[in-house]
């Protein structure tokens, strides 16, 4: 196993990440954090060749989401969702997560080694959010979770009110 990252963070030979906390890891939470300023993230394909902004990530989600690239038909499959629990849906390239006051965000996340970007929106495209976190060894989702439910509920719900073992968008 080799760190990659820092806390609750290893990537296995075969590229699968784990939790540090799971079976077989070490008992330390910690590990030594990498600077991945300077990776050539072109290993990644396409995404790691896009250079965009955040209005340019907002631009390409609202076009499929107002109907402006594929027919209703394929726009219906794409947004059909499949849910995954606790407010966790996936749909054909698409996220979805209900949140504490019962705003359902679609989008899309991504992570690779020191960053998780995602770009989320409302089903209609009128109001939306792209971020990235620098670091990928988050413990837990709630720093991801928590930016969404701020940005589209104006406030982090407290973390008794929070759903147990809330699954990690991305």
């Amino acid at each position: 196993m080799t760190p990659t990252g820092g806390i609750a963070h290893y990537t296995d030979d075969a590229g699968f990440s784990h939790d540090s906390a799971g079976p077989g890891f070490p008992e330390h939470r910690y590990a030594e954090i990498h600077d991945a300023t300077e990776q050539n993230m072109t290993w990644l394909g396409a995404a790691g060749d896009v250079i965009s902004t955040g209005g340019d990530l907002n631009r390409f989600h609202r076009a499929p989401v107002k109907g402006h690239v594929l027919p209703p038909r394929q726009m219906k499959e794409m947004f059909e969702e499949v849910p995954a629990g606790h407010g966790i849906g996936y749909g054909l390239g698409v996220e979805f997560a209900r949140l504490s006051c019962g705003v359902k965000a679609v989008g899309k996340s991504g992570r690779t080694n020191g960053s998780l970007s995602a770009m989320v929106g409302t089903q209609d495209g009128e109001h939306q959010l792209t971020f990235n976190i620098n670091g990928d060894w988050l413990p837990d989702s709630s720093p991801y979770t928590d930016v969404i439910e701020a940005e589209f509920c104006g406030k982090v719900p407290s973390r008794t009110d929070r759903a147990p073992a809330v699954p990690r968008l991305g």
